[in-house]
């Protein structure tokens, strides 16, 4: 049996610095409607595709990082919320 991963594509990163340690980023696909994702550091700036296997600098890959960490903490907060708003609507 072939191996899936071997045929496909990574997309390299075209404004990084000599020398840069690159890592490998792939965002879900949630839905059909989710454009890219824009990254900015330092006035350097990506578009990540969702759903593809990226190659981007370290600093852009940490971005992405904080921004999910950010997203979950965001989540946990209006489930909180609304569990209060039920509560008090009770």
């Amino acid at each position: 049996m072939a191996n899936k991963n071997a045929n496909k594509e990574v997309i390299k990163a075209t404004n990084a610095y000599p020398g840069e340690r690159l890592v490998r980023v792939k965002i879900p696909l949630i839905s059909e409607d989710d454009g890219d994702v824009f990254v900015s550091v330092n006035d350097r700036n990506w578009y990540i595709k969702r759903g593809a296997e990226v190659e981007k600098p370290e600093c852009a890959a940490e971005v992405l990082e904080h921004r999910e960490q950010c997203l979950g903490m965001a989540i946990e907060y209006c489930d909180r919320a609304a569990a209060l708003a039920d509560r008090t609507n009770a």
